[in-house]
């Protein structure tokens, strides 16, 4: 797989995850993940996503909220380059 030998993310953050198909094939693909996170405002995509996700050795944060709505003031350091 061609993403897999030039890519080696730790995080995935995907805005509108809905049933998860991106964030499994994510986990299915990239050997050094740590933590996947995902949001959407349908909060049974959510529990699919969540249930779908339980087999794989990754931590992952999937939350019912609007990716838009999210005050991100603050959590990234304004210094890394």
């Amino acid at each position: 797989n061609v993403l897999k030998n030039l890519y080696y993310p730790q995080s995935i953050l995907e805005p509108n995850c809905g049933k998860g198909s991106f964030l499994i094939s994510s986990a299915e693909i990239f050997e050094n993940l740590k933590i996947l996170k995902g949001f959407d405002v349908n909060a049974e995509y959510v529990k699919d996503c969540k249930n779908s996700l339980e087999k794989y050795k990754i931590s992952y944060d999937i939350q019912e909220k609007n990716f838009f709505n999210i005050d991100f003031s603050g959590s990234f350091d304004s210094s890394a380059s």
